[in-house]
């Protein structure tokens, strides 16, 4: 088992970033290289959590590298191995890159407390089974920033993202008690100053539409 590349992973490497939560996720097939990664990054005080998979017989690759870690890292777990959803990734940034993305909309879910890659593989087949999620399609990538004591969710709309726009928002409203939802313009404006320029000066231009707004202009569009 500890010379063979597996068919699925032997281990998964969680890195944290300074406020605990996991910033990058990496999956291991091969015991040396997870072995040599593992003693890398502890060497350099690297944060992270490691989780060692069963295989099918109940078995996991030898446990006696983490006698040898110094400091331990911030978690170890020893789990079965299921698929892993491949719906999307989650990608750490700041508010102040929150600040920047004035050409982009999207919602903003607030409170996402947990295992932010279940709230995303959750968000995703809750869109899908209510039909907000259209097509097959899914929100591959999102981005996580904190505010205040709160971690929140940014799911951007994105051209490979076929959303019902009309339910979404009703589905924001009825469920805004539960998941502060809120779009990404009106977040910005209302929380962090506005949008602001790469030279950090604060964008005067009317602010990106929400939806509602889109959906309003396209309808006054078709009736002329």
């Amino acid at each position: 088992m500890t010379g063979l590349q597996q068919e699925r992973p032997i281990a998964r490497i969680d890195y944290l970033s300074s406020a605990g939560m996991v910033g990058e996720r990496c999956y291991h097939y091969d015991y040396e290289k997870f072995l040599n990664r593992v003693k890398e990054d502890n060497y350099y005080g690297t944060p992270m959590e490691i989780t060692v998979f069963r295989d099918e017989h109940g078995k996991t690759i030898p446990l006696d590298f983490m006698m040898e870690l110094d400091p331990l890292p911030q978690g170890f777990h020893i789990e079965e191995y299921k698929e892993e959803s491949t719906m999307g990734t989650i990608q750490q940034i700041t508010t102040d890159e929150l600040c920047k993305m004035h050409d982009k909309e999207g919602l903003i879910l607030q409170g996402c407390g947990g295992d932010l890659q279940e709230w995303l593989d959750g968000i995703n087949e809750m869109f899908t089974e209510e039909g907000l999620l259209l097509n097959g399609t899914h929100f591959s990538k999102v981005y996580a920033f904190s505010y205040g004591e709160l971690t929140n969710l940014l799911f951007p709309f994105t051209e490979d993202v076929d959303l019902n726009i009309g339910r979404l928002s009703i589905w924001r409203l009825k469920t805004h008690q539960a998941f502060g939802g809120t779009w990404l313009s009106d977040y910005v404006e209302n929380n962090l100053g506005g949008f602001v320029h790469e030279n950090n000066d604060p964008i005067q231009a009317e602010p990106i539409p929400t939806p509602q707004k889109r959906q309003a202009k396209h309808k006054d569009e078709m009736e002329r």
